[in-house]
């Protein structure tokens, strides 16, 4: 007979996982008739928050001990005889700490039944750490960073679909946003728009109350309106020593903030002695280019590009490098002259 209730047993528990029963919900509770001509019936709630104990009534058994197998994301579990009292099967929280769906086996000599329950994840629990890319975006009000966050509860499951999570976004003049998401796929996603003060933005979540750790994203500067030069801080003379420097006026983008430090600028340069480039990056706004006379007369022109955007070109004129031609003639008779030109003396 011993023999004969086991093999009973094991063909309830392949007939519970397979799930060949009938399932009801009656008034929030999952009702479940015996899979055969039997009066064995199971009672339980369709839910459990996760931890929790999942209570399950049973009647219409015929006598004898029950035996319990619990099927759930981890593998199976036979609960012990001191979790079945008085018709009443307690599975305990230690079981259910997973989200996901358990199925419960419960056996009465040749009577099973199977009765199932989800899981579902608890409140979020601080932790939730966004992350954001990319890390750096044009504050122009245009461009965006993704924000994507997964808000967990005490037992590490995702939250369901649905629940509200927003991202508190400090922006550089202290002003905060709130940017609403909610799960969707085990996380939640959001875009955060960029604003017009280059700086940086603090990206925080909220999770019902959770948050974690923060994030920085660097807004910066957009391309200059425009590209200014100022006079050059000295004339030159073609001797290829003599250097002048030619600087840009500040520099801003259209919203008014400063080009960050070390912002590339080019001056690209057209004069007697060919075609040269200088290479340069802003400090404090500006950018300043040291330009070496040519060794011939004439007019160096200089253009400054930043991001894409160039200034109007500016003339510099080069004078010649020769301060006096003494030139001396005397006669040698004959009709003849010696004519003697020099020392060429430069402005040293």
């Amino acid at each position: 007979m011993k023999r004969f209730h086991r093999l009973a047993l094991g063909v309830a528990v392949a007939i519970g996982v397979a799930s060949i029963v009938f399932l009801l919900r009656h008034d929030g509770n999952e009702r479940v008739e015996p899979s055969t001509d039997v009066d064995l019936t199971l009672d339980a709630p369709a839910n459990v928050p996760a931890g929790d104990s999942w209570r399950i009534a049973v009647s219409g058994a015929t006598g004898g001990a029950l035996e319990v197998v619990v099927v759930g994301p981890w593998g199976t579990r036979r609960l012990a005889p001191a979790d079945v009292t008085r018709g009443v099967v307690t599975v305990s929280g230690e079981l259910t700490q997973r989200s996901g769906r358990l199925v419960a086996i419960v056996s009465a000599g040749e009577s099973s039944a199977a009765v199932g329950v989800d899981v579902v994840a608890g409140p979020a629990v601080d932790g939730v750490t966004p992350l954001a890319g990319p890390r750096s975006m044009t504050a122009d009000g245009d461009h965006w960073t993704m924000v994507t966050a997964i808000a967990r509860d005490e037992f590490g499951n995702a939250l369901p679909d649905g629940a509200p999570v927003d991202v508190l976004a400090r922006r550089p003049d202290g002003t905060i946003d709130r940017i609403g998401s909610e799960m969707e796929g085990l996380l939640a996603a959001m875009r955060v728009a960029s604003g017009t003060l280059a700086g940086r933005t603090v990206l925080r979540v909220d999770a019902a109350g959770s948050t974690g750790a923060e994030v920085e994203v660097l807004e910066v500067p957009g391309p200059p309106v425009e590209v200014v030069l100022a006079e050059p801080s000295a004339a030159l003379r073609a001797d290829g020593r003599s250097l002048a420097v030619v600087a840009t006026e500040r520099l801003v983008d259209r919203h008014g903030n400063e080009l960050l430090d070390g912002t590339v600028a080019i001056a690209r340069l057209a004069g007697p002695s060919g075609l040269g480039t200088v290479r340069s990056v802003t400090v404090d706004g500006r950018a300043e280019f040291v330009v070496e006379a040519p060794v011939r007369s004439g007019v160096l022109t200089v253009e400054v590009h930043v991001d894409g955007v160039a200034s109007a070109p500016i003339e510099i004129a080069v004078a010649a490098d020769v301060a006096e031609v003494p030139v001396r003639v005397e006669p040698i008779g004959g009709g003849r002259f010696r004519v003697a030109v020099g020392p060429v003396l430069t402005s040293l």
